[in-house]
C-alpha cells in the first residue's frame, strides 16, 4: 500500500494559527485592550527615547533619527514574533505538567504545534509602533538605497521574527535540563531591549554576545548601518542566514531535550 503524502508543515502552521486568531478575536474588548496597551507601552518607550535624544543629540555618533530607525527595526520583529510564535512560552508549563504528550502524539511537527499553542494580539501594537518609528525616521534620513529600503526592512523584520522565536525556543528548551530555572527565557528576552541601541556602545564581550549566541545584531544594528550609511550588501544574506541557523540549532536543542522528557506518568 502506498504511503499517504505528508501534509506540509506550513499548512499545519497556517491552520493552527488561524484557529488561534479566531478564538482570540472573539473577545473584542480583550483584543482592543491588548493592542492599546502595547501601543501605550511601546509609544512610551519611543517618547522616552525622543526626550533623551533631545538632551543628548548623538549617542556614540548616532543621531536622533538613526536611533529611532534602530528602535523601530528592533521593535517590529518582536511584534511579528508574538503574533506568529508566542506559544513557545507554554513549553515550560507543558514540561512541568507532563502535558507535552498531547503534542507528541499527534502526526504534526511538535515545534509547529508549540509555536501555535498561543498568540498574543498585542503584537499588533508592537508591530505598528515599530513600522511607524522606521517610517518617521526615514523621512529625516538620507537613505542610500532609496525605494529599496522598505523591502530590505521587511526582509530584516521577518528574519528578526524567526530569529527571536528561535532564541526563545532554545532558551525555553533548557527547561528539559534545568526545571528549577524556569525564568531563563524571560532573562534572555531582556537582552532584546539592549538590541535597540548601537552595538558600539557596549563592551566588546557584550557586543560579541549579540553576534553569537544571541545574534540580534544581524537583524537590527547591522541592517540599520547598511540602510542609513550604505556599504556591502552581505547583510541581506546574513540576516536570513542568521535566522535560519538559529532556527536549526534551536530545533536541535529542543529535540535533544525531548530525550530527557519523562512524560506525565513518571
Amino acid at each position: 500500500m502506498a504511503a499517504e503524502p505528508r501534509t506540509p508543515a506550513l499548512f499545519h502552521f497556517t491552520l493552527l494559527l488561524r484557529l488561534q486568531y479566531r478564538a482570540k478575536s472573539a473577545y473584542r474588548a480583550d483584543l482592543a485592550l491588548q493592542v492599546v496597551s502595547a501601543l501605550l507601552r511601546q509609544g512610551t518607550w519611543l517618547v522616552f527615547l525622543l526626550v533623551l535624544l533631545r538632551r543628548t543629540p548623538a549617542v556614540d555618533g548616532w543621531d536622533t533619527w538613526k536611533m529611532i530607525f534602530l528602535y523601530g527595526l528592533a521593535t517590529a520583529p518582536l511584534g511579528l514574533n508574538v503574533l506568529l510564535f508566542d506559544g513557545v512560552w507554554k513549553l515550560d508549563e507543558l514540561i512541568r505538567k507532563g502535558d507535552l504528550d498531547s503534542l507528541l502524539l499527534r502526526p504534526v511537527d511538535p515545534v509547529v504545534q508549540l509555536f501555535t499553542r498561543d498568540v498574543s494580539l498585542h503584537g499588533i501594537g508592537d508591530l505598528t509602533i515599530g513600522v511607524a518609528a522606521m517610517s518617521l525616521a526615514a523621512d529625516h534620513l538620507t537613505l542610500p538605497f532609496g525605494p529599496w529600503t522598505p523591502l530590505i526592512a521587511v526582509l530584516c523584520v521577518v528574519s528578526g521574527s524567526v530569529l527571536y522565536c528561535s532564541v526563545n525556543l532554545a532558551s525555553a528548551a533548557l527547561g528539559f535540563w534545568f526545571r528549577e530555572l524556569y525564568n531563563i527565557p524571560f532573562l534572555v528576552q531582556q537582552f532584546t531591549d539592549l538590541a535597540r541601541f548601537p552595538l558600539t556602545m557596549y563592551p566588546r564581550l557584550l557586543a560579541a554576545l549579540f553576534l553569537f549566541p544571541l545574534p540580534f545584531a544581524f537583524v537590527t544594528y547591522l541592517p540599520v548601518v547598511l540602510m542609513t550609511e550604505g556599504g556591502s550588501l552581505w547583510v541581506l544574506v546574513a540576516a536570513p542566514a542568521a535566522a535560519l541557523v538559529a532556527h536549526v540549532l534551536a530545533r536541535r536543542v529542543f529535540l535533544l531535550g525531548l530525550r530527557r522528557y519523562e512524560s506525565a506518568g513518571n
